[in-house]
């Protein structure tokens, strides 16, 4: 999550965006495995509740909520995204939806958000660099504390 929202501030993205990807995964530490070892299945709604709830920028729980429908779209629009995809993200999306139906698609591109969607599964996929040096999450408390 750290390295998605560095992506994103390496690219100059507005901090709404940064803090999307900074706590996009955050549903997966609030619930129990129910992936057979890969996580949270419903970890995008999990965490959108649970930012919600705190207060958070609606703007922010919204892209939160809406980064496992970037996924299943980027795959149902080119099968190369799901061939790049990693072989949890690939059992992952098994128990996400898998791919969207014709009107899933429609919705999402017409969703007012949907190019701020797609960044940040974007930048998801660009963090995933194993031993890489990331900053201390509390880098990121003035920037969580400004949304709240």
């Amino acid at each position: 999550m750290i390295q998605c929202a560095i992506e994103a501030q390496n690219n100059n993205e507005p901090e709404f965006i940064v803090l999307a990807c900074l706590l996009h995964d955050i549903g997966h530490l609030l619930g129990n495995d129910d992936m057979n070892g890969l996580g949270v299945k419903d970890h995008d709604l999990l965490a959108y509740y649970y930012l919600n709830e705190l207060g958070m920028n609606q703007r922010v729980c919204y892209l939160v909520k809406k980064h496992v429908d970037a996924k299943r779209y980027l795959v149902t629009i080119d099968s190369m995204n799901y061939h790049n995809l990693s072989y949890a993200s690939k059992k992952t999306l098994e128990y996400q939806g898998n791919l969207m139906s014709d009107n899933e698609l429609i919705e999402m591109e017409q969703d007012d958000e949907f190019l701020n969607i797609l960044k940040v599964r974007k930048y998801d996929d660009m963090g995933k660099e194993k031993n890489k040096e990331i900053p201390n999450i509390e880098t990121f408390i003035p920037l969580i504390k400004k949304y709240l």
